[in-house]
């Protein structure tokens, strides 16, 4: 078949919410039709999307690139619309139960949030969602795929994220014991963690809210 008759060709509307699955799809079209050359795939990519999902391409549509313009805009909307490694380990974690679907699509719904992942990125996330907070949010940025090199990271971390979370509390608790301009009293567990304590022993001047003191 002819590239001039492969154009015939229509792709289904976007799947914003199964982008990989819809360019699967879209890749066996082009293959069945003969499609071959980067613009009428790239054209035929365009004419498929939803009027949300061209917005969200705006600029590749108006500006393509000069070259390999198929494959600029399969990176964007994979990239704009399939999920990340977080959002896919949330969904493993959370898989619901069977229910009316056989085994198998069980199967295939797991392996298709797995991805084509060449590193376990479930243990990474289970990993990082165990720390502390303020430790994961100093990992929030790490690229380090890396299991056990990871971890040392987070060794390393630890003690200035430590530090830095007490200096903090005692920010906030010197923040409360002036905002009266008289000496209160505080129980050993909010004098010593602030806003972070998890019990309060009688007598203890501490009010929900007193946190937000030492930000103002």
């Amino acid at each position: 078949m002819s590239e001039a008759n492969a154009v015939s060709s229509k792709l289904p509307a976007f799947w914003a919410d199964n982008v990989e699955t819809w360019f699967a799809q879209a890749e066996a079209e082009f293959t069945l039709r003969g499609i071959t050359a980067d613009s009428t795939k790239y054209s035929h990519v365009v004419a498929a999307l939803t009027g949300d999902a061209a917005t969200t391409a705006e600029e590749l549509i108006i500006n393509p690139p000069d070259t390999n313009k198929y494959q600029a805009i399969k990176d964007f909307l994979v990239g704009a619309y399939g999920l990340t490694e977080s959002e896919r380990a949330e969904r493993l974690l959370h898989m619901e139960d069977l229910g009316t679907r056989k085994p198998s699509q069980l199967m295939s719904r797991i392996l298709h949030l797995y991805g084509k992942n060449q590193h376990n990125f479930l243990v990474r996330h289970i990993f990082i969602r165990a720390l502390p907070d303020e430790l994961r949010q100093a990992l929030a940025n790490s690229t380090e795929e890396d299991l056990h090199k990871l971890a040392k990271e987070a060794d390393r971390l630890a003690p200035l994220v430590r530090s830095r979370s007490l200096r903090a509390d005692a920010a906030a608790v010197d923040a409360v014991r002036r905002s009266t301009g008289k000496q209160r009293t505080l129980c050993f567990y909010h004098s010593r963690f602030g806003a972070r304590a998890k019990k309060c022993v009688k007598p203890c001047d501490w009010q929900p809210g007193n946190d937000r003191t030492s930000s103002q």
